[in-house]
């Protein structure tokens, strides 16, 4: 499924931009369904994976713009008082020890990527960019009635925001993975490195087609 709610606008004057929010919801408890170290070492792996998939966005975004990389301006107090207390479950990139900022404490915010104009404004100011992003992925499993096996399936969502506060780009992409993962229970496989990349291929997936429209 691939939907657009605004269409891409030619921005001549956009040339730096930045990755402010990133977002993974392990929304089908991959990891809450574990016990004991099981369900730690489920949490590290969708974590690492959080952390690479933001810099695999970032290096993807290069390739059009100039990225300024949230390593940078993750600590920084100018980005850290447009953020809010983290109060979600969803999983962030963590650099230098610091969390990429939360934007919301509301569930429904976050999974549409919505920012206020104010919001976006400020951000592109403190960072010193002429847009930024926010990313959400949420990440599933979509197993068969008749026959139950199970894929991985993610939704994501990639929203711009130039510096005036106006949201100039959306897109909602929706992937399945390729391949079968396991019967109606794959949690305890979860940090396999193979199964973890049908989650983190369908976002790389996903994110070629946003940037492609």
């Amino acid at each position: 499924m691939t939907s657009t709610v605004a269409p891409m606008k030619a921005s001549p004057g956009i040339k730096k931009v930045a990755v402010v929010s990133f977002s993974v919801n392990d929304w089908s408890g991959l990891t809450s369904s574990g016990v004991g170290s099981r369900a730690s070492t489920q949490d590290a792996a969708i974590q690492r994976a959080t952390n690479e998939l933001l810099n695999h966005t970032e290096k993807r975004l290069s390739s059009l713009w100039t990225v300024k990389k949230a390593e940078t301006f993750v600590g920084s107090k100018d980005y850290r008082r447009l953020t809010v207390e983290k109060i979600l479950s969803d999983y962030v990139p963590v650099l230098n020890g610091k969390e990429l900022g939360a934007l919301t404490q509301e569930s429904s915010e976050l999974k549409k990527v919505i920012l206020t104009p104010e919001q976006a404004k400020g951000l592109c100011a403190a960072i010193g960019v002429d847009a930024i992003m926010v990313v959400y992925s949420e990440w599933r499993i979509a197993t068969g009635n008749a026959v139950p096996i199970s894929r991985a399936k993610t939704l994501n969502l990639f929203s711009f925001y130039d510096k005036q506060g106006e949201r100039t780009f959306y897109r909602r992409v929706d992937k399945m993975g390729t391949m079968v993962i396991g019967g109606a229970d794959v949690t305890a496989s979860i940090a396999n490195a193979k199964i973890l990349e049908q989650w983190a291929g369908t976002y790389r997936s996903a994110l070629d087609v946003a940037l492609a429209n």
